[in-house]
């Protein structure tokens, strides 16, 4: 049956329709278990009725040797002899005695045989067969085992089991030792004398068994018929309920409430599912009613949603989603007056040198434009190094990063973009070139809320926030773009990727302790930062000679500087200072 066809079939026949091939199945495993399991049954049942006579001729022997022949040859008119029969004075010996017991009792169907490689020299003419020789080789290396073979005698089924026989009595060693009819001599107790074979007839058996199999194969066979039969009587009503249910469910579905449902009215599991149906109709139909009124309510609260995401959306343009976390809050409704935050960052300052100057030329509309179109260029960059922006201070901003190496890295690439924008944007149309300066410390400081209860701002407030905006003004001083601190410096993790050369080591404004600070020559065009570089040994030696009170050798060098790079401006800063110092 197709997948298409199956679909169409309801669940009942569905169901149903996998029990034949069930059937089939279970058959065939039947058919492959049942006749060998019957068949190694009554393999194991000859086997073990073999073992067993094997056992009940050892035992008869065993009495008879110890309870018979031990006591009539002690009278020395008694002998044991093969050749018993004739005279009234002789007994059979143990083995004669089992082959006769056997052989009086093939005549009921029992088959004992009693052979060895080495028989009495009366019976030399029995010679072992194939089967005799394997299991005398196999005993001999395990006479604990038990051979059996499967074979065919006058055209009926049988089993030989054959189990070896060794000397257990010093009284069978002895005697066939001494036995004049013995060929073998030399025999020990635990050697293995001989062999007990026993034919069992299993045809009966195997014939009952085959008829057993048979049986239960028909058996099964009418089992399944009868389930399949079964199934369909019972099948065919509830399908049709369930064709009933299914088009109940569909003109529910489709709206139309008066429909009938019949079955809800009987008192089984399809009765109880339209039972179910009727109460969800009724459900249904109130829904719709309450889905109208809805409708027009989420449409107003969608409005609502809208307007709120838009609103989040402006707020964060006022309060960073950074300084949010860094308060530990979620949302801007969460902050309270108060609330702050200790944390160790690097605070970078940046301004637009000559800014009033510039901004006199400028009507107040271009003034916010231009302002506007030199933050938005900027802005994005510190975001991109994972940094935020606390605040803008006209032309200034004030922002804040985790990590050293992001702020620095934000720095050079503000410098590098700002001079590509310059180029092309305002050199190219014969306008003035903006500059600007950045400073960069890092160290400790506390982020909250200031205010009061209807009007709040976010502030940073720390010493080296103040001292960040002080090494920004020292780029004024000593003309260059990029100012960082030692605390930065020595925050880095991995200095050796820029280009940074020793400044000064001054005591900024509301300071009394000496800062070391630093020029960052990444952010020159590549004309000023190879200048810079060029005379980066000369520069070292004569800073070391000024930290060492070696003004002359100090002067001497930074002249060798400025001869090299007449624009460098801390160079001269230096010289004009060790002039004076001179004069004075």
């Amino acid at each position: 049956m197709s997948g298409a066809s199956l679909s169409r079939l309801s669940i009942v026949w569905k169901m149903l329709a996998p029990t034949p091939l069930v059937v089939l199945i279970s058959l065939v495993v039947v058919l492959l278990i049942v006749p060998p399991m019957v068949r190694t049954n009554v393999e194991a049942a000859a086997r073990d009725a073999a073992l067993e006579t094997i056992h009940q001729y050892k035992t008869v022997r065993g009495i008879y040797s110890r309870n018979v022949v031990s006591k009539v040859l002690a009278h020395p008119e008694f002998s044991a002899t093969v050749e018993h029969s004739d005279n009234i004075n002789e007994i059979p010996p143990p083995a004669t005695f089992i082959l006769d017991i056997s052989e009086a009792l093939s005549k009921e169907g029992i088959s004992l045989k009693f052979y060895s490689p080495y028989p009495f020299a009366n019976r030399a003419d029995r010679r072992m067969d194939a089967f005799g020789t394997k299991a005398w080789n196999l005993l001999e290396a395990n006479p604990d085992a038990v051979i059996s073979e499967e074979t065919t005698i006058g055209g009926h089924r049988a089993y030989r089991v054959a189990v070896g026989d060794v000397f257990q009595q010093q009284t069978c060693v002895d005697c066939h030792n001494n036995h004049p009819l013995s060929i073998q001599k030399g025999w020990k107790l635990g050697d293995l004398r001989g062999i007990f074979e026993v034919v069992v007839d299993v045809e009966r058996l195997l014939g009952t068994g085959d008829r057993v199999s048979r049986f239960v194969i028909l058996a099964f066979v009418a089992s399944g018929l009868l389930i399949v039969l079964v199934g369909v009587m019972i099948g065919r009503p509830i399908a049709h309920r369930l064709s009933e249910m299914r088009g109940a469910v569909q003109a529910v579905a489709d709206g139309r409430w008066d429909v009938d449902i019949p079955a809800s009215k009987s008192n089984d599991e399809i009765g109880a599912l339209g039972g179910a149906l009727e109460v969800f109709r009724e459900n249904a139909k109130r829904r719709v009613e309450l889905e109208e009124e809805q409708l027009d309510l989420y449409n107003q609260i969608k409005s609502q949603i809208v307007l709120l995401t838009d609103t989040n959306k402006s707020i964060e343009r006022f309060v960073p989603n950074t300084f949010l976390k860094l308060l530990n809050k979620e949302n801007v409704i969460d902050v309270e007056l108060g609330d702050f935050a200790l944390r160790d960052m690097s605070v970078l300052f940046t301004d637009i040198r000559d800014f009033t100057t510039l901004s006199e030329t400028m009507t107040p509309n271009d003034n916010f434009s231009f302002i506007n179109n030199y933050l938005g260029r900027m802005g994005p960059i510190i975001r991109d190094h994972k940094g935020f922006i606390d605040k803008y201070i006209g032309d200034a901003i004030m922002a804040l990063f985790d990590e050293p190496d992001n702020a620095l890295a934000a720095a050079v690439d503000m410098l590098q973009r700002l001079e590509r924008y310059n180029q092309e944007e305002r050199i190219r149309y014969g306008r003035d070139a903006i500059r600007i300066g950045i400073g960069i410390n890092t160290g400790s400081l506390m982020l909250g809320t200031i205010g009061e209860e209807h009007r709040m701002d976010g502030t940073v407030i720390s010493d080296a926030v103040n001292l960040a905006a002080r090494v920004e003004g020292l780029t004024k001083e000593y003309g260059v773009p990029l100012i960082i601190t030692d605390n930065t410096l020595n925050s880095l993790s991995d200095p050796g990727q820029y280009s940074i050369r020793p400044l000064d080591s001054v005591t900024v404004k509301g300071k009394t302790k000496q800062v070391a600070v630093f020029e960052v020559l990444d952010g020159l065009t590549d004309h000023d930062r190879a200048a810079k570089e060029a005379t980066l040994e000369t520069y070292l030696a004569a800073i070391a000679a000024l930290k060492s009170g070696h003004p002359v050798r100090a002067r001497r060098l930074f002249e060798e500087c400025l001869a090299a790079n007449p624009n460098d401006t801390p160079v001269r800063l230096h010289l004009s200072r060790l002039a004076v110092e001179v004069e004075a």
